[in-house]
């Protein structure tokens, strides 16, 4: 039981970590270093 529990909890925060990296620090890395002004325009005309 009490692995299994911990087996959960690994996967949900595995789960966790995916979604933070790919909402927050892949768009800060495209930003930050890849400043393409093509790319940059069409995403703030899309997220405006």
């Amino acid at each position: 039981m009490n692995r299994a529990v911990r087996t959960v909890v690994l996967i949900l925060v595995a789960a966790a970590v995916i979604v933070v990296l790919f909402g927050f620090v892949f768009p800060w890395f495209d930003r930050t270093f890849i400043s393409d002004p093509t790319l940059g325009s069409m995403r703030a005309g899309a997220s405006a």
